[in-house]
C-alpha cells in the first residue's frame, strides 16, 4: 500500500461544474472530478483540521 487518500464517489461529467471546478484548480490529464454527497462535508473537514474542529 502507498498509503495515498483515495475517494470514492459518484464522477462528475456536468460540463459547466467541470468548467467552474477547472477555474480553481485544473485537472490533470489523468484526474477527474468526483462528488461526495453534502453530508459527508463537516467529517471530511473535521478529519482534515487534525483538531476535532472544522476547516473553513
Amino acid at each position: 500500500m502507498t498509503g495515498d487518500l483515495l475517494f470514492q464517489g459518484e464522477a462528475v461529467t456536468d460540463r459547466v461544474v467541470l468548467a467552474e471546478s477547472g477555474t480553481h484548480s485544473p485537472l490533470g490529464e489523468t484526474e477527474s472530478l468526483v462528488r461526495l454527497p453534502a453530508r459527508m462535508r463537516a467529517i471530511i473537514l473535521e478529519a482534515l483540521s487534525g483538531d476535532g474542529s472544522a476547516v473553513q
